[in-house]
């Protein structure tokens, strides 16, 4: 059985330029296009942060940034509807305050 390297093997003999090149190619394989979500959606999601909002509870908050996505996990502390975003207060990884526009969402759901 063959053990090959791949583009291991390959690389003394590239240019920098290209190796970088294929490091983003290799990278762009992980984006992933921001979800396009229908207005039941949405209106479930809103629904789901104004009770967490009010009952002071734990939500999951899944963004899309940076062509990537994220979950965070926190309590939301207010919610400013004159610039559509949400200050939510985490404790991992650390405790900080994030501001989040609501564009970004994807997935919300309330932990118990």
């Amino acid at each position: 059985m063959n053990k090959d390297r791949g583009n291991i093997k390959w690389t003394a003999m590239m240019l920098p330029e290209h190796v970088q090149l294929l490091r983003e190619w290799q990278a762009e394989d992980q984006y992933v296009a921001q979800p396009e979500l229908d207005e039941w959606t949405l209106n479930e999601y809103a629904e789901l942060i104004q009770i967490a909002t009010k009952s002071k509870q734990t939500i999951l908050l899944t963004i899309w940034k940076n062509r990537q996505t994220h979950i965070i996990e926190g309590v939301i502390e207010r919610i400013n509807n004159e610039s559509n975003t949400l200050k939510i207060r985490t404790q991992f990884p650390k405790e900080q305050t994030l501001t989040i526009d609501i564009s970004v969402i994807c997935n919300v759901s309330i932990r118990n």
